[in-house]
């Protein structure tokens, strides 16, 4: 069950932090400046952050020996946390500089999802907890996971380039 949780905390980490490196501009307003660009993702991470907490309360709370429907169905509630994440990043008026990093972010993102969403779907048919967690060691979520990281270094860079100071926890 704690593999469970951790595919899916990875991922929505992955998201929150990795994806500080982009999402499209898709907010149609007047661009963000960088700083207020990094200052929303943070809003939008602390936010995915507490829901995935909340969510890992409720993991632990199944226990040592969940069945698959709960198992399942607590994985459906993270690939929407995460979905939520994606779209909100994706709402940002990214400023020119960071619209390449957000597109890529926001690509992956989805791509993660999809890939996410679908092991779900595959593993409500799982016979035991270990089947559901091989449903999630997919060459797709694992290029998912790889873009995630590169957006992340990516945007790191960005920030530190332009001296803001932005943590945002790549590869972890």
């Amino acid at each position: 069950m704690r593999r469970l949780l951790a595919i899916g905390i990875t991922l929505t980490t992955l998201l929150g932090l990795g994806l500080f490196a982009g999402a499209c501009g898709g907010g149609g307003g007047d661009a963000l400046t960088l700083q207020e660009f990094f200052d929303e993702l943070v809003a939008l991470d602390d936010k995915s952050e507490e829901d995935s907490a909340e969510l890992e309360a409720e993991f632990d709370a199944l226990g040592d020996e969940p069945s698959v429907d709960e198992a399942v169905d607590l994985l459906e509630q993270q690939v929407d946390i995460i979905d939520e994440l994606v779209t909100g990043i994706d709402d940002l008026d990214a400023p020119d500089e960071a619209q390449d990093i957000q597109e890529a972010a926001v690509d992956a993102g989805r791509d993660a999802v999809d890939a996410f969403r679908s092991g779900v779907d595959e593993a409500r048919d799982a016979e035991t907890i270990d089947d559901v967690f091989l449903l999630f060691d997919t060459e797709e979520l694992n290029t998912a996971f790889d873009a995630f990281d590169a957006a992340c270094v990516d945007a790191e860079a960005l920030a530190a380039e332009n001296n803001i100071e932005a943590d945002l926890n790549c590869g972890e």
